[in-house]
């Protein structure tokens, strides 16, 4: 066995991006525990704008769709490339149901008129408070 072996280089590089994969997962799951990455509401519709605080917001299938069905794919295109060694080709339709998936999303985002809004930032927090100087009043007399 040859040190240029293709079959050894496509398993050393499925490796190596396996691993990085896995610590991308592994550094957005430690996120998610430390909360930084609020997953309230993943799965919903953003709120129109001048609703109420308090209102609950929808369920959105387009957003389940296209968060599944990546990870259905990403899956099944990481467990196929170990499985035979090598980097496999992802076949057009696979690519073109991806794009539908994406378009749904934003197909929804259209019609209801609404702008995909980026995450909320988090609040500042506000410096303690001193003690409180004392009033010095002057007596008129």
């Amino acid at each position: 066995m040859s040190i240029f072996d293709p079959q050894l280089i496509s398993r050393l590089v499925a490796i190596v991006v396996s691993i990085i994969v896995l610590a991308l997962a592994f550094a957005v799951i430690r996120a998610i525990w430390k909360n930084d990455i609020n997953l309230n509401h993943l799965l919903s519709e953003s709120p129109q704008a001048g609703a109420p605080p308090d209102e609950v917001p929808k369920a959105s299938l387009s957003r389940f769709q296209m968060l599944v069905f990546t990870f259905v794919v990403a899956g099944l295109y990481l467990v196929l490339s170990l499985e035979t060694g090598t980097l496999i080709d992802i076949p057009e339709g696979t690519l073109a149901l991806i794009g539908i998936s994406s378009g749904t999303y934003v197909l929804g985002k259209v019609i209801s008129g609404q702008k995909p809004t980026p995450p909320a930032a988090p609040a500042q927090p506000q410096p303690p408070a001193g003690p409180e100087k004392p009033r010095i009043t002057r007596a008129t007399g």
